[in-house]
Order: structure tokens, then sequence, then C-alpha cells
């Protein structure tokens, strides 16, 4: 839910989806209606992206490669303590 607005089309790595915003919109207001509990990370999730993407572009290439953005676009959730670089998935919040 939280990654549809910013994922690329299939065969693109720069056009998004322009459906993705009402995409993720419609899922959440699904999923609040059975689990509101994971809402405020999946929220902010979506809501950092494009900000983390943009900053990190525009600094050093050693902060990018602490903090990999393209695992916030994953749909796995990797609950272990560990570095984010070296987790699956990534959630804000």
């Amino acid at each position: 839910v939280h990654s549809v607005a910013w994922e690329p089309l299939a065969g693109s790595k720069n056009n998004f989806n322009p459906h993705g915003h009402l995409q993720h919109a419609a899922g959440l207001y699904i999923l609040t209606q059975v689990e509101a509990g994971v809402c405020c990370p999946l929220s902010m999730t979506h809501a950092g992206y494009p900000i983390l993407h943009r900053y990190l572009h525009n600094t050093n290439k050693k902060l990018a490669d602490s903090f990999p953005v393209d695992r916030i676009l994953s749909r796995k959730y990797d609950k272990r303590c560990i570095p984010a670089n070296a987790k699956s998935g990534l959630t804000i919040g």
C-alpha cells in the first residue's frame, strides 16, 4: 500500500504509475477498515519516500549508501533490529 505511488511502471525506471496516489488512498482506506494500527507508519513511509529520495540524491554517496531508499519501496516488512542497509525492507515511523 505504501509504495504503490512511487513504484516505476513495468519496463521503466523513471515513469511512475499515473494512478498510484489514487491506488494508495483506496488501499489505505480499505486497510483502515480492518486494521488501523499500521496506518501511521504506512502513511509516514509513503510521505517520506519522495523527500528522502530527493535529499539523498543531492548529498554525498556515503550518506546515500548508508540509507538505501530503494528498500522503502519493498513490499517486505523486515522486523529485525539491524542497520537499515542490511534490511530487506524499510518503513519510516
